[in-house]
């Protein structure tokens, strides 16, 4: 994800690993794939051919804020085998959440890191507020 420069090869592998990352997380946490993407299409159940193919539109999918969901993803996946480094995983998705202006997979992250959620939110009228939450039990790092 620290690629020096984000060519359409580069794009196109990142959508095809994370797509199938993904599927593997889905089954692993939940025991079924993925009814849908974040974008809302129908899920696609990926073919040996599809990590062969490398174009424009697989290219155009690809998103910043995606990366900070592999991340997401990887820690949740790891977490769910009980392996210690998921937090390092949840750490980058929360600097990448940052980067990107995404405050649910921040919100997810900072869950799943710190044992807290504390980030600012808008509503539809202008109001700001300051969201804070804690999982019982949980140790809460700073």
């Amino acid at each position: 994800m620290d690629a020096e420069d984000d060519t359409e090869d580069w794009k196109c592998a990142f959508v095809t690993f994370a797509h199938a990352t993904a599927h593997v997380v889905s089954i692993a946490i939940s025991g079924s794939p993925p009814q849908n993407d974040i974008d809302g299409n129908s899920w696609i159940l990926l073919s040996r051919e599809h990590f062969f193919i490398c174009n424009s539109h697989i290219a155009e999918t690809f998103e910043p804020i995606k990366c900070g969901l592999f991340c997401f993803g990887l820690g949740q996946l790891l977490e769910q085998y009980g392996i210690e480094s998921s937090s390092e995983w949840y750490a980058k998705a929360k600097q990448i959440a940052q980067i990107t202006g995404s405050q649910l997979i921040l919100a997810q992250a900072s869950l799943k890191f710190n044992g807290t959620v504390d980030v600012g939110c808008s509503d539809a009228f202008g109001s700001t507020y300051q969201v804070f939450a804690h999982i019982p039990g949980r140790k809460m790092k700073y």
